[in-house]
C-alpha cells in the first residue's frame, strides 16, 4: 500500500543537507580559526617560520575537533526528527555534502588537498553514526516512557535555540581578523598584529598601527588609480571595485617608510564569514583576486597585480 509520507520524509531529509553544509562551513570558517588562535598558536604547537610534517598532523587534529561538535549536533537533531530508516536517510543527505564539495572545490583537481577530502569524509561518516545512535536512543526512550513530556520537549527546544544562536554569533561576529572599517563604497579589515605576525616572521619588525584616516586616504587614491588605469586593468576590478572586500596589512620599506599591503577579493568568490574570520592564500582566480602596495608618504601604488587565470 502506498504511503504518501515516505516521499515527504525523503524530500525533507534531502533538504536537511543544508544543515550539514552549514556545519562544514561553521567548522572551516569559525571553529578552526578559534582553535588555532587560542590553542595552536599560543602553545606554539607548530613552528611559524618553517614547514614540518608535524603541521599536517596538527591540521588533521584541529580539523577533527572543529568538525566533531557540529557533526554531533546535526546528527542528534536529525536522529530525533527522522527516527526510522535514519542511517539510510543520513547517507542520502551526505550525498548533498559531496555535491557541495564538487561544486565549491577551490581547485579543479584537488588530489593533493588531503585535508579537504578528509574534512568532508569525516563529517559525512560521523554524521551517519551520530544520527543512527540518536535515533536509537530516542526510540528506546519513547518505548520506555511512551512519549516525552511537554517540559522535556521545551527543554530540548530551548537548548537547540541557544546552540544555534551561539553558533550564529560565533560564525558572523567572532573572532575577527582585525578592525572592521567601512566607507560609502568599501568594506575592509585592518589585520590585527596577531594575524600579521603569523603571516610573516618579520611582522613585528615592520609593524605600525594603521589608522582609519590612512585607510580612507588609500581608498580615495585607489578609486582615482583605477579610473586612470581602467584600460590596462581587467574588467572586474575596473567595473566592480565596490564589490571587492579588503585586507589592509602594515609594512615598511628598508628605509623605514610606511606602506600598506592591500589584498582585494571579489565578494562572489569569498563568503563574508570566511573573509571576516580566517586569513587564506589564493591561487588563480583571475581578477577576482588582486593585490597591491600603497606607499603612504608618496601617496601612490606600486606592483598592482591580479592573479592569473590558471
Amino acid at each position: 500500500m502506498y504511503n504518501p509520507k515516505s516521499p515527504i520524509r525523503i524530500a525533507a531529509a534531502i533538504l536537511s543537507a543544508a544543515s550539514l553544509i552549514a556545519a562544514y562551513m561553521f567548522a572551516r570558517d569559525t571553529a578552526e580559526p578559534i582553535i588555532n588562535r587560542f590553542i595552536v598558536w599560543p602553545l606554539k604547537i607548530v613552528p611559524r617560520d618553517r614547514y614540518t610534517p608535524w603541521q599536517e598532523v596538527v591540521s588533521g587534529a584541529t580539523c577533527t575537533l572543529a568538525l566533531l561538535f557540529p557533526s554531533l549536533f546535526c546528527g542528534a537533531l536529525f536522529g530525533c526528527i527522522f527516527r526510522r530508516m535514519t542511517a539510510f536517510l543520513a547517507m542520502l543527505i551526505s550525498v548533498g555534502l559531496g555535491l557541495h564539495f564538487l561544486m565549491h572545490s577551490r581547485i579543479p583537481n584537488p588530489w593533493f588537498a588531503w585535508l579537504e577530502y578528509y574534512a568532508y569524509g569525516f563529517l559525512a561518516l560521523s554524521f551517519v553514526v551520530f544520527s543512527a545512535l540518536a535515533a536509537k536512543l530516542y526510540r528506546k526512550r519513547l518505548a520506555d516512557e511512551r512519549q516525552l513530556g511537554l517540559k522535556e520537549r521545551a527543554i530540548i527546544a530551548s537548548l537547540l535555540i541557544v546552540i544555534v544562536a551561539v553558533s550564529g554569533w560565533l560564525h558572523f561576529y567572532y573572532p575577527l581578523l582585525g578592525t572592521l572599517v567601512r566607507g560609502e563604497s568599501f568594506e575592509g579589515i585592518i589585520v590585527s598584529k596577531v594575524f600579521a605576525e603569523d603571516m610573516s616572521p618579520r611582522g613585528n619588525a615592520r609593524w605600525w598601527d594603521i589608522r582609519d584616516h590612512d585607510v580612507r586616504k588609500l581608498e580615495s587614491r585607489l578609486h582615482s588609480f583605477i579610473e586612470s588605469n581602467r584600460a590596462e586593468l581587467d574588467p572586474h576590478i575596473g567595473n566592480e571595485l565596490s564589490s571587492y572586500r579588503r585586507w589592509y596589512t602594515p609594512d615598511r620599506s628598508p628605509a623605514g617608510e610606511k606602506k600598506i599591503s592591500l589584498i582585494l577579493m571579489h565578494r562572489s568568490q569569498v563568503p563574508r564569514a570566511q573573509w571576516l574570520h580566517i586569513f587564506f592564500g589564493t591561487s588563480g582566480g583571475g581578477d577576482f583576486y588582486c593585490d597591491t602596495t600603497y606607499l603612504l608618504d608618496e601617496d601612490r601604488f606600486e606592483k598592482f597585480r591580479c592573479n592569473s587565470d590558471a
